[in-house]
């Protein structure tokens, strides 16, 4: 059966909110902004200060983990000072145990320098799973890649946005999971649905169906809408598989 698709936003639902670290109560101020608390995160979700953390990801009944990740001030600068347009891309598969190389072998000033940053963080996300092949990302898009919402068909992916809009997600008890990859976001998404968004140098966990205990459980969540008045979004990501 085939099925037709409703990409569109026509679906019913409360506010589009950021995880901000600094915030520590659900208030009408905070909503208004734009803005929730790390402390109230939906059930699904958990947050990490650090990378030792990062463990909290493999909890049964979590799928994504958000840490606020800082950029060192001198490649902060340069991410910001650069042309949207001079902004490094790549996309390299790869296996787990060459990944210092394969930073190594970068040529791009700005893109070694961010993903020597990230590596400890990289490294983290694969002790907590284990695959054996990766994939690294830097992409840049000027539309919604992934407008359904979805999950994704692996261990876990790590995604941090450099410029512009985050990755969606959604609470579980949210989600009618029995609609996925049906083509409608207004099957998937309960009426009234908060939809949450990481913000920009967040670095979200997402677990996919591939990870221990998570089948038919992986995080439900989109690409976000680039603004046609933006230069675009430029976003790392990793993707570890088995």
């Amino acid at each position: 059966m085939t099925h037709a698709h409703d990409f569109s936003d026509s679906f019913a639902f409360e506010a589009t909110l950021t995880v901000d670290p600094a915030a520590d109560a659900v208030t009408s101020a905070v909503a208004h902004k734009g803005l929730a608390p790390a402390v109230m995160l939906p059930p699904n979700a958990c947050f990490a200060e650090s990378l030792e953390q990062f463990s909290r990801i493999s909890a049964a009944q979590k799928n994504i983990l958000i840490h606020f990740w800082a950029p060192p001030w001198p490649l902060h600068h340069h991410m910001e000072s650069r042309p949207f347009a001079d902004l490094p891309e790549m996309d390299v598969s790869f296996r787990a145990p060459d990944l210092q190389a394969t930073i190594a072998a970068t040529n791009d000033e700005l893109a070694l320098g961010l993903l020597s940053a990230l590596a400890p963080a990289i490294n983290r996300a694969h002790e907590l799973c284990g695959g054996k092949h990766m994939r690294m990302t830097l992409g840049k898009l000027r539309d919604r890649m992934c407008p359904l919402f979805h999950v994704d068909r692996l261990l876990l992916r790590m995604i941090c946005t450099l410029r512009g809009p985050g990755t969606e997600w959604l609470d579980d008890r949210e989600v009618q999971r029995a609609n996925l990859g049906k083509g409608s976001n207004a099957a998937i998404v309960t009426p009234g649905a908060t939809i949450y968004q990481l913000g920009q140098f967040q670095i979200g966990l997402l677990k996919g169906e591939e990870f221990a205990g998570s089948r038919r459980r992986g995080v439900v969540h989109r690409s976000p809408a680039v603004a046609s008045t933006s230069d675009g979004r430029w976003y790392f990501r990793l993707d570890i598989t088995a």
